[in-house]
């Protein structure tokens, strides 16, 4: 499986319409993600790679939304979305490698 350095996290404010009001984003480590998770803090992970990549291999309990679909998505609200993607040069895991 992909290494990540590390990976943005969305947490989510108020969705309003197709965008996220009060939205915070900033990166997070691996560690800090599996922190999180350990706490029994409510992380939802987010791949924003194309679906065949999904298919062939992702993180255990990730959904799929594509970059493309993120803002029609029906994500949780209130809730850690920790989304990645392939790697450098995407947007969704800045500093991944």
């Amino acid at each position: 499986m992909r290494s990540y350095r590390a990976i943005s996290v969305l947490v989510t404010g108020v969705a309003l319409g197709s965008g996220l009001a009060h939205a915070e984003v900033r990166q997070a480590t691996p560690a800090e993600v599996r922190g999180w998770q350990t706490k029994g803090t409510a992380v939802v992970l987010v791949d924003c790679r194309h679906p065949e990549a999904f298919v062939e291999k992702h993180l255990t309990d990730a959904i799929n939304v594509p970059t493309w679909q993120m803002r029609t998505a029906n994500l949780p609200r209130d809730t850690r979305l920790v989304r990645y993607c392939g790697g450098e040069g995407c947007g969704e895991s800045v500093g991944a490698k």
